[in-house]
């Protein structure tokens, strides 16, 4: 016989995606990734919820930066702005400088035919509040060549 202890479940035990609202994160690692199709590639953002109730949760920014379709690309490039004035960068810099940062990010949900419901990216700002978080540690993960991007 085995004897359990089940708690109450908390709502970053859960692998749904986050309700619809602003989210202070961290960016905890970047990297450069081929996409389904092989069409082109993108560089993904991992950010981690760092307060509130659904601290400890990931979103996951994806930006096809090298891409075939060039409104994919625009539209990469327009969020990868939007995200390097949030945290206070602008001009030219490496994607890797954006890790251990914060700020805050507005999710929406919307539903994915194929995928059911999921995270949107729909804003990114400075981190607002008190500025007492702690931030996670950084874990950055190396692109293996060096990646020119339109911006």
């Amino acid at each position: 016989m085995v004897k359990l202890f089940i708690e109450e479940s908390k709502p970053e035990d859960d692998a749904s995606c986050l309700p619809a609202g602003w989210y202070p994160v961290t960016i905890t690692a970047e990297q450069i990734k081929q996409n389904n199709k092989g069409t082109g590639e993108y560089l993904q953002l991992d950010l981690q919820v760092i307060s509130g109730p659904y601290a400890g949760r990931y979103y996951w920014e994806r930006l096809s930066l090298w891409h075939e379709n060039p409104t994919a690309v625009e539209i990469a490039t327009k969020t990868l702005k939007q995200i390097g004035r949030a945290i206070g960068i602008v001009g030219e810099i490496d994607s890797a400088a954006f890790v251990g940062r914060q700020l805050d990010v507005k999710l929406v949900v919307k539903d994915n035919p194929e995928y059911g419901l999921q995270n949107d990216a729909k804003g990114y700002r400075a981190l607002q509040g008190p500025g007492t978080v702690t931030a996670v540690p950084a874990t950055a993960t190396a692109a293996p060549e060096q990646k020119t991007t339109p911006w």
